[in-house]
C-alpha cells in the first residue's frame, strides 16, 4: 500500500456559487482581481443578489448561533427584515 497525502475539505459545497462567494466575503474576501478572472470563467446568473442575501442570513444565523455577539444577532434581525420585502416579489 502507498501512501499519498490527501487533502480534505469537510465544508465542501455543491450549491448555487453565490454560496461559496458569500461566505469569502465574510471571511474577509479575495482581492478584486481575483472575481474579475473568476466570472470570465462563471457567469453572475439572474437573482445572484437576491441569492446572496438569503445565503448572507444563514451565516447570520450561524455565528450568532456559534459567537453569540450583538453584531452577529443586530445583522440577523436585519437581514431577516430585509429578505422580507424580498419575499413580497412573489
Amino acid at each position: 500500500m502507498s501512501h499519498k497525502n490527501v487533502l480534505f475539505d469537510p465544508s465542501c459545497l455543491y450549491g448555487d456559487v453565490e454560496f461559496g462567494n458569500v461566505l469569502s466575503e465574510f471571511e474577509g474576501g479575495f482581492h478584486p482581481d481575483f472575481f474579475k478572472t473568476f466570472r470570465t470563467h462563471v457567469p453572475v446568473y439572474p437573482g445572484a443578489e437576491d441569492r446572496k442575501r438569503v445565503y448572507a442570513l444563514f451565516y447570520y444565523c450561524i455565528m450568532w448561533h456559534h459567537v453569540d455577539e450583538s453584531n452577529f444577532k443586530k445583522n440577523t434581525l436585519e437581514s431577516v427584515k430585509s429578505l422580507a420585502t424580498l419575499l413580497d416579489k412573489f
